[in-house]
């Protein structure tokens, strides 16, 4: 707490309104102790008083009384909530009491704090229940930082919880389709089953500096754990990087299970000096925000960004809590269209690209299917026909199958039989999910077909033509899924063109990694080939009109492929892809070197009108509880 002057500053200062306004009954007994006696269940204590569960006005609630000789306490506190709005994060203040002698502020019962919630005993926190947590405590300090005040006393036991949770493990069985469907039930009704807020605003500052004339002595400031480096080393002039930093602390404990700086050893004076070298050999280039958070249950690429912006040591360097709510970690994968409408060499063309959401692919990759995939490698199946060269079948196996209600016309692509259901069901309740969260895309580019082709004289329709006048967009779009299972490789898919069932196509990476490279236009005589390369990684998720551009796919060496799926009597390491291809023309197959589907004008129409749509209306993915539900 800080050490103040006899005479608060004036941004505390109420007037007696506003302690009739939050209904303190005043009694002349001024007791000295640590609180009233009796009156229940002992929560908690602090410096200054201790917390108790009680009734008040018939209602469970949590009191913390304060003792008289430190009044600046708990009226910095009702100051507090009397100069900020309401927020749903912060904790509410019900009434002011004095019984005994002591001042109590009487606070809705919560039913634990996130010190317990992540203590060495307690089940880990499942990813989606990190997030809502974390968003709670950017939210509410956003809240107070926008209301030009600082909390000054961040840290676990100050997160106050109720509700179930998830009540789930963090590390579901994807596998288990009960489990996942459990999950995908608790995770739809989240926000209504754990309420976060942050309390204990007793040591509130102003964000100002000029407004803090009244404070002089910064050493306790914020428990030492959460302490930023600036105010460490003596800083006044803190802002409110100093939230943010011990916001990055809590998060990065949330994550790791333990304080990220801390000492050993008994107190003593020069521990502001020992916490600053703890910190700077701990972010020392080239260990990052702490070491062993990285190689930790932290890993995940997004959190990790947020954590190096929040955990600067530089307070010009470190994000405000507000542009840490707005990274890409917290919200749902946004789509990147590259290139967009641009030219190619059939027609224009445009790319939308994504990264699943984690939980979307753990999911995936739990499919049944995978395992044993490897051992197909190399082997001939009788009757079967593949597009694949003689020599690709001793690296590459190929299998077909339809993702809708029924099979496609015609039924077959890249040569496969598509005239069974996928095998891969996951992926098909993906491309089912998908499409019908992007029904009103869809809906929109069969509008501007038909109202393009209703300008061709009928006779020049073709049966392509009629075909888009007479069916849906949604039953033929990703018809087809074409899974591909390869030993890890430096060779290279020799450069194409696609056919028209890649009219709108779309690639999908379980595991592996490799690349996808695109070349626009055809060079001109001597000049080189210029390739625009889409690196591919486990959960990158593709839609184009890919039989625009003439393209490769870029195979890796082994070292660099990784993460690979591992399964099969073989025990061999694979690359998983599934290419997802529709069934659109009436005439149509998967390559067709250079040639286009027939007639002419209205594959460049039909052409012309996806790969804008692409460019301009926008597409989402499915959240995982819509995948479980497909």
């Amino acid at each position: 707490m800080l050490r103040r002057r006899a005479k608060a500053p004036s941004f505390l200062a109420l007037k007696a309104t506003n302690f009739v306004s939050f209904g303190v009954h005043r009694k002349e007994n001024n007791a000295p102790g640590d609180g009233p006696k009796g009156l229940g269940e002992l929560l908690g204590k602090g410096t200054y008083g201790k917390v108790y569960r009680s009734r008040h006005r018939e209602e469970d609630v949590a009191i913390k009384f304060m003792r008289h000789r430190e009044p600046l306490v708990w009226l910095t506190e009702v100051a507090a909530f009397s100069a900020l709005p309401h927020h749903e994060h912060i904790v509410q203040l019900l009434d002011v009491i004095c019984v005994e002698g002591f001042f109590g502020l009487v606070y809705p019962l919560y039913e634990t704090n996130l010190a317990t919630m992540i203590g060495s005993d307690a089940p880990s926190l499942h990813p989606a229940e990190y997030q809502l947590i974390a968003k709670a405590l950017l939210q509410g300090l956003g809240h107070m930082h926008d209301n030009g005040v600082l909390h000054c006393d961040v840290k676990p036991a100050n997160v106050l919880t109720s509700g179930p949770g998830l009540g789930v493990a963090a590390t579901t069985d994807y596998a288990d389709p009960a489990a996942c469907q459990h999950l995908a039930a608790k995770l739809r009704k989240l926000p209504s089953l754990r309420r976060v807020v942050l309390a204990d605003l007793g040591a509130l500052l102003p964000a100002d500096p000029s407004h803090r004339s009244g404070y002089e002595d910064t050493r306790h400031i914020v428990t030492l754990e959460y302490r930023c480096p600036e105010l460490l080393a003596g800083d006044r002039n803190f802002g409110t990087g100093l939230d943010a930093w011990s916001l990055g602390c809590v998060l990065a404990e949330m994550a790791c299970r333990q304080r990220l700086f801390q000492l050993l050893g008994p107190p003593s004076g020069e521990d502001e000096a020992k916490m600053l070298r703890v910190i700077r050999t701990a972010l020392a280039p080239p260990a990052g925000p702490g070491p062993a958070l990285l190689r930790g249950s932290a890993g995940d690429i997004g959190l990790r960004d947020v954590l190096e912006k929040l955990l600067q040591t530089k307070p010009l360097l470190r994000c405000s809590v507000r542009a840490a709510a707005a990274l890409p970690y917290w919200h749902a994968p946004e789509a990147e269209a590259c290139p967009a409408a641009v030219s190619a060499e059939r027609g224009s063309f445009t790319m939308v690209r994504w990264q699943l959401d984690p939980l979307v692919l753990q999911w995936l990759q739990a499919d049944p299917y995978w395992a044993g995939l490897a051992d197909n490698i190399g082997q001939s199946r009788k009757r079967a026909k593949s597009c694949l060269a003689p020599s690709e079948h001793a690296w590459k196996h190929e299998e077909g199958g339809f993702t809708g209600a029924r099979p496609p016309k015609p039924a077959t692509c890249n040569n496969l039989d598509c005239s069974k259901p996928s095998p891969a069901q996951r992926v098909a309740a993906f491309v089912r999910a998908f499409l019908a969260v992007n029904a009103g895309w869809l809906d929109g580019v069969m509008q501007d077909i038909r109202e393009t082709l209703a300008q061709f004289p009928s006779e020049s329709l073709g049966g392509n033509g009629r075909h888009f006048l007479e069916s849906r967009l949604h039953d033929d779009a990703l018809a087809y899924a074409v899974i591909q299972v390869m030993r890890p490789s430096d060779r290279s898919d020799p450069a194409h063109f696609d056919g028209a069932a890649s009219l709108l196509h779309a690639g999908l990476t379980v595991w592996g990694r490799r690349g996808l490279e695109v070349r626009l236009a055809k060079p001109a005589q001597g000049a080189p080939e210029e390739w625009k390369k889409f690196p591919q990684q486990p959960g990158s998720f593709y839609i184009g009109n890919l039989c625009a551009p003439w393209h490769q796919v870029v195979h890796l060496p082994p070292e660099q492929a990784e993460p690979l799926h591992r399964s099969g009597d073989s025990e061999e390491s694979v690359h998983i892809a599934v290419m997802l291809r529709s069934a659109v023309f009436a005439e149509a197959r998967a390559r067709c070197g250079s040639s286009r589907a027939s007639p002419a004008e209205v594959y460049d129409a039909v052409n012309d009108i996806v790969a804008k749509n692409l460019a301009t209306r926008p597409l989402r993915l499915p959240t995982f509880p819509e995948c479980c539900a497909a």
